[in-house]
């Protein structure tokens, strides 16, 4: 059965080419003295400990790939594997108060989410933005009522103060005061 010569490189190129031949060594215990006489690599015996040795020549767990990883897996102790290896996604987390610290270095939750999308993200995720938004530094950032009728007065129609100053018009909407700064107008505010 064990051929003098071999055409093969290796015993997976043999195994290939011959599944039936290969099949049939593997039975009657003669892949030791196939591949001692052709030069090949043995097919490790796979265990626990030759999974740890490979899994510990990796940093992450996607480099780490082949026979010894699917062996661990089916085996239950691929976490015991990967211990040391990076994890994979690690959350940011912190405290409401952290929060709050960072929300009062912006003037809108819209900068806020731009900006610092870390400790925006968090807010989000555990529902504090009501919360954070009571301490974003709006000291000298948001149109009193006097400023808002002013910047009205430049303009003549609503819809033209509406696209030129969105923000002081926005601000007047959101605050009420849309009558009281459209007074002079030539269509006023419907």
């Amino acid at each position: 059965m064990i051929p003098e010569k071999s055409q093969y490189k290796s015993l997976t190129e043999w195994r290939r080419a011959h599944p039936d031949k290969y099949a049939k060594a593997r039975r009657e215990g003669w892949l030791d003295e196939i591949c001692q006489t052709f030069g090949w690599k043995l097919p490790v015996k796979l265990s626990k400990k030759v999974c740890m040795t490979e899994a510990k020549k990796h940093t992450k767990r996607s480099y780490w790939q082949g026979p010894s990883r699917r062996y661990a897996v089916k085996h239950g102790f691929y976490e015991e594997c990967i211990g040391h290896m990076d994890p994979i996604y690690k959350p940011f987390d912190c405290t409401l108060a952290e929060c709050i610290n960072d929300a009062k270095n912006y003037t809108s939750l819209n900068e806020w989410q731009k900006k610092s999308r870390k400790y925006w993200g968090v807010s989000r995720r555990k529902g504090w933005n009501s919360e954070c938004r009571k301490y974003f530094n709006t000291s000298g950032s948001a149109w009193t009522k006097e400023q808002c009728i002013e910047d009205a007065s430049k303009h003549y129609t609503s819809t033209q103060w509406k696209k030129r100053s969105s923000y002081a018009y926005g601000r007047a909407k959101r605050c009420g005061w849309l009558d009281e700064c459209c007074k002079h107008l030539i269509y006023g505010h419907w």
